[in-house]
């Protein structure tokens, strides 16, 4: 008797999805936020965002990464904007190294609030056993907020509007 399934039974948790550019809370102080999976940018040009997807089971479903599997709003001003695949940006997924590639077609992400919203349910990315990608807010979701400014909120300041000092 072989038993061949083992490694299928014994992966009950879903791929991890996480920010891998820019990095979230990282140690160089690039990220001005402390929130999880909310990333603040001061001063810098972003080409890209890079979502790593990790696994620690069979693997991620490579057949599952697709960009319908993402939605990104972009705020400015109060006004958000669904962007488009192919008008807006790019999307590629590199299989070796499990890193989805997120690309603005104008060449750089410009000053903005973007929210990525990765789908985790039966529709969504899959491991190769069949589990959703885990969520990584209390609400149920997988996303990331990435906020690109020239000047960072003060902690006393309203982030909606930054003349109203009193939050």
């Amino acid at each position: 008797f072989k038993d061949r399934g083992a490694i299928e039974r014994s992966d009950v948790l879903g791929p991890m999805a996480r920010l891998f550019n820019p990095v979230d809370n990282d140690a160089n102080l690039i990220d001005q936020s402390q929130v999880v999976n909310k990333v603040v940018v001061v001063g810098k040009t972003l080409k890209n965002f890079e979502i790593q997807l990790e696994d620690g089971g069979l693997g991620v479903d490579d057949a599952t990464v697709t960009s319908d599997k993402f939605v990104i709003e972009r705020t400015i001003g109060g006004t958000t904007t669904m962007l488009v695949p192919e008008v807006d940006y790019t999307l590629e997924y590199e299989s070796t190294s499990n890193i989805v590639l997120v690309t603005p077609t104008a060449g750089v992400w410009i000053n903005a609030t973007y929210t990525v919203n990765v789908t985790n349910s039966a529709a969504g990315i899959r491991d190769r056993a069949g589990n959703n990608l885990q969520p990584n807010e209390a609400s149920g979701a997988t996303k990331f907020v990435i906020q690109l400014t020239d000047t960072a909120t003060s902690s006393w300041q309203n982030p909606n509007n930054k003349y109203d000092v009193n939050g």
